[in-house]
């Protein structure tokens, strides 16, 4: 599924857990994606690593905020069901998880 940019004028991201992970997906989109830890020598992220740097400052912690466990588990369940395997996949593109992340924090 591709990202259209119309899809963040139809959604309201009020949601906290929606709003980590938009600024997760631009984090991503801004320094690069990372694949196999969440974050690299060059400051890129993967997934998780986007949401927990966002939700606390620190993309190696797991004591997230109750958004940034729900921004989780919507994500990993929006990609279904192992957010790791869909992150790390040697196919995966930056492009391919921001619009995935996108369409996870505008979706029902």
């Amino acid at each position: 599924m591709l990202y259209d940019p119309k899809w963040e004028q139809k959604t309201e991201t009020t949601e906290p857990w929606r709003t980590i992970i938009w600024k997760a997906a631009a984090l991503i989109e801004a320094n690069g994606l990372c694949k196999g830890r969440t974050i690299d020598e060059e400051n890129r992220h993967c997934m998780v690593g986007a949401i927990n740097e966002i939700d606390t400052g620190d993309a190696c912690t797991l004591d997230r905020s109750q958004a940034g466990d729900q921004a989780t588990t919507r994500l990993h369940r929006f990609c279904g069901g192992n957010l790791v395997d869909y992150n790390n996949r040697p196919e995966r593109t930056a492009e391919e998880v921001v619009a995935k992340m996108r369409a996870c924090a505008g979706s029902q």
